[in-house]
């Protein structure tokens, strides 16, 4: 049993790494498509176009079990995919920019009753010390 097992350990390696290949593929294209709807506004429609075809050559090469192709298709992704999450970096970076100037719709002084609230809170907090009592011992 013991060769066997030995004979058949280049075959069974074959078979983990090809099923570790088709599971990465799987992976891959589904990160890819619920990032592509989570982020899609952000990126420009020839690069949606870019992304979803290379989707297309990943999970057609998967079908096939083309590991040659699929490697090949894999990486195509990732490259196009790095490229558009550029583009939603910018876009995060200009939003966030966007947000943070000083007239984003909030009045002056807004903020300052928050604050004033909160002077007041602390300055009614009493600090006080406690016992803890077991009742379970008081009984005894």
């Amino acid at each position: 049993m013991k060769d066997a097992a030995e004979e058949h350990a280049e075959e069974d390696e074959q078979i983990r790494e090809r099923a570790e290949k088709l599971n990465e593929a799987d992976s891959l294209v589904f990160s890819t498509r619920k990032q592509l709807d989570e982020h899609g506004d952000k990126i420009s429609d020839e690069q949606k176009q870019q992304i979803e075809g290379a989707v297309e050559e990943v999970e057609k090469h998967h079908k096939e079990e083309n590991m040659e192709a699929l490697d090949e298709a894999m990486e195509h992704l990732n490259e196009v995919w790095s490229e558009a999450s550029q583009e939603i970096y910018k876009a995060a970076q200009q939003e966030q920019a966007e947000q943070q100037q000083p007239d984003n719709g909030q009045q002056p002084g807004a903020g300052a009753d928050e604050a004033s609230q909160d002077e007041d809170s602390e300055e009614d907090a009493v600090d006080a010390d406690f016992e803890v009592v077991d009742e379970e011992e008081e009984k005894k």
